[in-house]
């Protein structure tokens, strides 16, 4: 199937931009990408893509995915190059672009103002995020490479019931638990969040593509997903001879956004996950995974520095116990993972008890003067 969708991404869909926008204080052109169906009768949806760190504007990756009709794509730039810096100005600044893009577009391209998704890789999927909470006017967003670390507000406003929020992230990746994080953030506001995991991926995307997010694009333009189609891979995935290949293929065919979209369909490929998990090295493969889940559960909340030891234990134990097997080969990357935070949290800590140490040696009093003592934690 992987070979298919390699295919599919690189070779078919080679575009150029039909336009770009020089945008005041922006030094990247913006690049704009239209549907090769594209006429003035009537408004049109539109991908907001965000590059990467020293990165350039770029429409291929969501052009790739969203296919050649239908959609407008869009390779933003920054209000400033290089690391963002999250501020309300910084907020504020892109806002602005964002605004001014789709303000030029209904004018130049007809598009739609209400139906403007953002979507970005690592810096582009956390500035996504971010402006997913601070622009209420989109109509839902893709993360990738990223997720969620900071909230503009104390107490986050919902969004619309159901905003379509996707969030694409490598296993493997040390921003996975963050992406974890955005689907709980962003789900408790109301938004319906859907979650491809990259298996075996670093901080990269896929070469071979996203069969989700294609997926995810598609359902956004009211399609409706193709029974046939996924009973064949579904077929597919059952006939692999490699008993946890097929267990796992499973686990993830039953994330899809199209297989989640039809609810008969979904209770199908549950059945068929649960009928493998009756077997004993599978049951065994299920337990692992059930325990692996509950300990991110636990990364991505809040934390004590006992709570970082307790996980780094708790990964420790299934990297043992699951030895010569792909999900001890996670829970070891899990367990390099947290025991770098734990070693970071355990300076930090240090420097904290010496700082506060500092401050509560009394300063001896000159002869013959008296004073009141100091709070010592008064600064």
């Amino acid at each position: 199937m992987r070979i298919w969708i390699l295919l599919l991404f690189s070779a078919h869909f080679v575009f150029s931009e039909d336009f770009t926008l020089k945008i005041e204080g922006v030094e990247d052109e913006i690049l704009v990408s239209l549907p090769k169906n594209h006429d003035s009768s009537r408004s049109w949806p539109a991908v907001f893509y965000y590059h990467g760190t020293n990165g350039r504007p770029r429409t291929r990756l969501i052009r790739g995915h969203a296919g050649d009709e239908d959609w407008i794509v869009v390779g933003m730039g920054y209000a400033k190059r290089g690391v963002f810096q999250l501020t309300p100005a910084g907020m504020d600044a892109e806002v602005a672009v964002l605004n001014e893009v789709k303000k030029q577009l209904e004018e130049r391209a007809n598009l739609d103002p209400e139906r403007v998704y953002v979507s970005g890789f690592s810096k582009g999927g956390w500035v996504s995020g971010l402006l997913l909470q601070k622009e209420k006017s989109l109509a839902g967003g893709a993360i990738l490479g990223a997720g969620h670390l900071h909230q503009l507000e104390a107490v986050p406003k919902p969004l619309r019931a159901g905003l379509p929020v996707f969030v694409g992230v490598g296993r493997y990746d040390r921003n996975y638990p963050s992406g974890l994080r955005a689907l709980v953030f962003f789900r408790n506001l109301g938004a319906q969040v859907e979650m491809e995991t990259w298996r075996g991926l670093e901080h990269r995307f896929p070469d071979w593509g996203s069969t989700g997010l294609k997926e995810w694009l598609r359902l956004r333009l009211g399609k409706e997903p193709e029974r046939e189609a996924l009973e064949a891979e579904l077929a597919e995935i059952v006939a692999l001879e490699d008993q946890f290949e097929r267990w796992w293929s499973l686990v993830e065919f039953e994330e899809r956004p199209f297989v989640k979209a039809v609810a008969e369909f979904e209770a199908q490929v549950e059945a068929r996950r649960l009928e493998l998990e009756k077997s004993k090295g599978l049951a065994r493969e299920a337990r692992i995974l059930k325990e692996s889940r509950r300990l991110l559960g636990k990364e991505i909340g809040k934390k004590t520095l006992q709570n970082l030891e307790e996980i780094v234990s708790g990964y420790a134990r299934i990297s043992e116990a699951a030895k010569g097997s792909p999900q001890g080969e996670v829970a070891s990357k899990d367990y390099e993972r947290v025991s770098e935070i734990l070693d970071l949290a355990r300076k930090e800590f240090g420097e904290l008890e010496e700082q506060k140490r500092v401050r509560e040696v009394k300063t001896p009093l000159s002869p013959g003067r008296r004073t009141v003592p100091r709070n010592p934690l008064v600064r």
